[in-house]
Parts: structure tokens; sequence; C-alpha cells
């Protein structure tokens, strides 16, 4: 079996379903969905996460994951990290016990943890560079062409694509390539984040914490998102298409 169909087997799964037309017919037809695939994380020998998402990138996601909710400064703060994909678990050692006490962020609390002042220092960027990660978007994105399913991001440098992601959740699609740039040893103030989800509070918390100063979104921003963008100095996208796009 190669690569491709390892890769298929492992996050998709086929199945039948029968289509109702609006004239009376009906057919029988096959539809590839997701499989939900769930990551057991303990941190510092402590059940800290069950993370349900797609089986890829899985050292990029938990690096990420840490990162955006605060528990790590950097790669350094890991000093032991194990993952048994085929048994769904993932255990890391923080340098110094950190975090070993802390949960996982609440979503109905987005704003815990932040810093009460943390302008992050403000790049610029040329429309062209939204306009070609946009090109780039629709056709970079295999499960969610066979699916239908995922939603994508991009870690992205002066509209230069870093890295490409997919997961059945946004948020772990934004820590997959949030952790993609921590392991590579890019620096993330030079970059921008492209996402297909709607940026909520909770999405730009992570941002905030991951200090990149860009992110771009397909959809649309909440109010509260957009607030916390100003004043945190990120430069808040969204409608990002391939001839148009909206700067908050």
């Amino acid at each position: 079996m190669d690569r491709r169909q390892v890769f298929y087997e492992e996050n998709t799964r086929t199945l039948e379903v029968s289509v109702y037309h609006h004239d009376g017919r009906t057919q029988n037809e096959s539809r590839m969905l997701l499989k939900e695939y769930v990551l057991d994380l303990t941190v510092n020998d402590k059940p800290w996460k069950k993370i349900v998402c797609t089986k890829q990138y899985l050292e990029e996601l938990i690096t990420g994951r840490l990162y955006t909710e605060g528990l790590i400064s950097g790669v350094d703060d890991l000093i032991g990290k194990e993952i048994d994909a085929d048994k769904g678990e993932g255990r890391v050692r923080l340098k110094n016990g950190a975090g070993s006490d802390r949960e996982g962020m609440a979503d109905n609390d987005p704003c815990r943890d932040l810093p009460g002042s943390k302008t992050i220092p403000a790049t610029g960027f040329r429309p062209e560079w939204i306009f070609s990660l946009a090109a780039l978007f629709s056709e970079d994105a295999e499960l969610h062409r066979m699916t239908g399913g995922t939603h994508i991001c991009f870690l992205a440098r002066e509209g230069e694509m870093l890295f490409s992601c997919e997961d059945i959740s946004r948020h772990n699609a934004l820590d997959k390539a949030v952790g993609h740039g921590l392991i590579a040893g890019e620096s993330l103030s030079d970059c921008m984040l492209y996402t297909s989800g709607r940026v909520q509070a909770d999405t730009m918390k992570k941002v905030i914490l991951a200090g990149i100063p860009i992110l771009i979104s397909k959809s649309v921003p909440t109010a509260e998102a957009a607030a916390m963008a100003g004043e945190y100095g990120i430069t808040l996208i969204s409608k990002a298409y391939r001839d148009s796009f909206e700067v908050w």
C-alpha cells in the first residue's frame, strides 16, 4: 500500500448515502467522510486534553496547542515528547514542570490568560500576497476536495506559503501551522496565517499568544475578534478571495 492510500485509509471512510431530489427521484451514492481521530494528550504525567483531529501532523498539533494556550514559550520548554499514533496517545514533559497544573483553555472564556497589554509589532502587507495565497487556497486542500469536511490553514511569509495543513477543527489546523513554524525555527513575528475558518475570540487569542501579526480568513470575524485585533495590533483580513478582501 502506497503512502497516499495509507493517508486516505487513516483519515477517511467511504459510506453509502441516499440522495433525495425535489422531483421525487432517489439514488444511492458513495461519499468519502472524515474519520475522527482522538489524541489523548498528557502533560507532565497528568491528563490534559483529548483532541479530536485528523491523523496527520500530530507533533505540530501538540507543539502548537501548547504554545497557543500559553503552556510553553518555545520549543526549548519541551524536554520530552512521545507520540504513539496507533494508540492515540501523546505524552509531553515541560521544563521545570511548567503547565502541569493547567487545564485546557475554556471555550467560554477566550480572554483567560491573555496579557493585559501585548501589542504585536505591526508588519505591512502587499495586496498581491493575499491574492496569491487565496489562489493557492483553492488548490492545496486534498482532504477538503474529497470530503468537504476540513478546515485549512497556511503559514506564510510575504505571500509565500511555508506550510499547509487540514483538520476537522479550525483550531487544530491553526495550531498545526503554528507548531510547524516553531519546530522549523521560523520567526512567527514575520509570518501570517491564512485560515478557512470563521475568526472568533478564541481564534484571535491563539494568534495573539503566538505573536503572529497578520491573520487572514476566507470567512468573517465576530465583533469580539475584530475588537481584540484592534486592541492587540493584529492586522485582521477577512473574506480573502482571489479578487477582493477586507481589512479591519
